[in-house]
């Protein structure tokens, strides 16, 4: 699996898939999708009608784990072109970092949700 390479809405299913979350269709054969996520007893489940990670700056700032974790953005025109490189560093309070995470995007909003999926992959690698 590639951030880079992935949409903006197959970046925020993938990160709601890790975070618990499931498509479902409530009332069978209906075509309409809510998502939904299991409690701890699994006998009660949360739903959303919207996408548990909105296509927002918010929404996307949300997903960045804050812990261990340093952030840059860098935006750049380039003939007319805006280009969004995203950096994170896992450092947790080592003197050198642990993990470096690179991301691009056609936009900002793109860039950070793929860097949020980008250090949950890292982490899990570690």
């Amino acid at each position: 699996m590639t951030p880079n390479t992935m949409t903006l809405d197959e970046v925020r299913d993938e990160l709601s898939r890790r975070d618990g979350w499931t498509r479902e269709d409530p009332i069978e054969n209906t075509g309409i999708y809510v998502w939904c996520k299991p409690h701890a007893n699994y006998a009660v489940k949360e739903w959303c009608n919207c996408h548990p990670h909105p296509a927002t700056l918010d929404g996307a700032a949300a997903a960045l784990r804050n812990e261990g974790w340093g952030y840059f953005i860098n935006r750049s025109w380039l003939h007319g072109k805006l280009n969004v490189y995203c950096e994170a560093v896992f450092i947790h309070g080592m003197p050198c970092p642990l993990a470096r995470v690179m991301t691009e995007g056609p936009d900002e909003l793109t860039a950070r949700y793929r860097l949020a999926l980008a250090c949950r992959i890292a982490e899990e690698g570690k």
